[in-house]
């Protein structure tokens, strides 16, 4: 509408369910998608469309929004420009606590504006190593760093004298074993330590452009690789004891590489 509220039903995701400062989340995934279209619908010749869409998305123009404490919600309007001082402060404070597996990767994306490299992959590595230590070897739909405590793994079988961390937790439709242990939505990590700390950006449509940017933190070594459509690209960084970080990129010779 023209206060850019998106009136086709309000969700975010589930542990913001019922809040209102869902609302302001999803106005900052509308005015993404919107943006996102305007790009598309440009590059495949629509102008008419775009121009409808970029129209939409100017309504957002100095618009700011509470998070209500829920960092996926700061996330979507820290990422968008449409936070307050709270959106930052929360997405700053207190590591993995209110990490949501839906929205990770939008959460850890929006923490390159407020937090050091250390500071992300330290909440990162906190969040993710909780599950680990708690037996996955997928990516969970559904957890919470509070139930950690006291509680069985599960590849053990529950004695009795601590929490069963799959069948014990869980809110809404996530009661009793309900939630997944094998979940792409909640893989967010992977795209953000290829994007920000492989740091590969594409630049160009078809991958016809790439820019290498490394955000190593704490990390001496990091190496990976993505698939273009003129085959795979492989980066991998180095850093020695003065900081300095040694990159070598094996790419295609129909990408064009900037640093």
């Amino acid at each position: 509408d023209e206060n850019g509220v998106f009136t086709a039903g309000n969700f975010l995701d589930w542990p913001t369910k019922g809040f209102a400062a869902s609302d302001a989340g999803v106005k900052g995934l509308t005015k993404m998608c919107l943006e996102a279209c305007v790009r598309m619908l440009t590059y495949l010749g629509e102008k008419a469309l775009a121009g409808e869409c970029e129209k939409k998305a100017a309504i957002f123009e100095g618009q700011k929004e509470s998070c209500g404490g829920f960092k996926q919600v700061a996330a979507f309007l820290a990422l968008n420009g449409l936070e307050d001082e709270e959106c930052l402060a929360t997405l700053k404070e207190g590591g993995a606590k209110g990490f949501s597996t839906f929205m990770s990767y939008y959460i850890l994306k929006a923490m390159t504006k407020c937090c050091t490299t250390r500071e992300i992959l330290g909440a990162l590595k906190e969040y993710y190593g909780a599950m680990l230590d708690m037996g996955a070897t997928t990516f969970w739909e559904d957890f919470d760093i509070d139930w950690v405590e006291n509680a069985c793994p599960i590849d053990q079988i529950p004695d009795g004298t601590r929490s069963d961390i799959h069948g014990d937790n869980g809110k809404y439709c996530y009661l009793g074993f309900r939630h997944s242990l094998c979940h792409g939505w909640s893989s967010g990590p992977v795209p953000f330590l290829t994007e920000y700390v492989l740091g590969i950006e594409i630049l160009e449509e078809g991958c016809k452009a790439i820019k290498v940017t490394p955000h190593l933190g704490d990390l001496t070594y990091a190496k990976g690789s993505i698939a273009t459509p003129f085959g795979k690209l492989e980066v991998e960084h180095t850093k020695n004891n003065d900081g300095i970080i040694n990159t070598v990129v094996n790419a295609p010779e129909d990408i064009r590489i900037e640093f």
